[in-house]
């Protein structure tokens, strides 16, 4: 029983010092929640996915920066990001490098852009 009680107590300490890492929807882990980058001739894209569903994307080009706000939603293939205007996103992802790179494409086998979680 003194084994019990001594687990218990040193399982508190280190769990105590575990932090949370932003990722969960509830209690689901999610691994698009984050911020991404990608780059390429000039351009510069950010979007973020935060736990409670909004998102931002952040496009500059030579400096001059343009922010969308919306909400998004995904499944098992998909990430749809409905803007603030009322349109409509709908990208095909995959993850790959352990979940630090995000991919996303128009359709399934179209062209993809690799975005770097930051």
């Amino acid at each position: 029983m003194r084994k019990l009680v001594a687990i218990a107590i040193i399982a508190s300490f280190v769990l105590a010092g575990c932090q949370s890492t932003g990722n969960a929807i509830g209690t689901v882990f999610n691994p698009i929640i984050g911020t991404w980058t990608a780059s390429a001739l000039g351009v510069k894209t950010e979007m973020v996915y935060n736990s409670d569903k909004s998102t931002t994307e952040t496009v500059t080009i030579l400096g001059v920066s343009t922010t969308k706000n919306g909400r998004w939603d995904s499944n098992d293939t998909t990430i749809a990001r409905t803007w603030s205007d009322g349109s409509l996103d709908v990208r095909f992802y995959s993850f790959s490098s352990k979940s630090n790179k995000l991919i996303l494409s128009e359709s399934s086998d179209g062209i993809a852009i690799s975005y770097n979680r930051e």
